[in-house]
């Protein structure tokens, strides 16, 4: 059996999302949240946006699309929306990436 005949239409949409976290998690403009989240832990946007350099609409897509990832999930009070970062889900996704090399 080739490999190619084994994809199935369920694995499509696994394949697609993995490509959509890959590319979230790669891209430069990403690096210094997931840098600045790792080393806090948690920041408010407005910290974020200090320490990033990043205007607030780049920020904001960028930040949904890394939510998206569940590296990063963000929690909303009346006050603010904070995010977090989720070292067990970056760990995972990092060693499912050294299993490829």
């Amino acid at each position: 059996m080739n490999a190619w005949n084994t994809i199935t239409r369920t694995s499509l949409p696994k394949l697609g999302r993995a490509l959509v976290v890959l590319d979230a998690l790669s891209d430069e403009l990403s690096i210094p949240i997931l840098e600045y989240l790792k080393q806090n832990r948690s920041a408010s946007f407005l910290d974020l946006t200090v320490h990033t350099g990043l205007e607030s609409s780049t920020l904001d897509e960028q930040l949904e699309s890394l939510c998206a990832t569940k590296v990063i999930r963000s929690v909303t009070t009346v006050y603010e929306t904070r995010y977090y970062f989720n070292t067990r889900r970056y760990l995972r996704i990092a060693m499912l990436i050294k299993q490829f090399n």
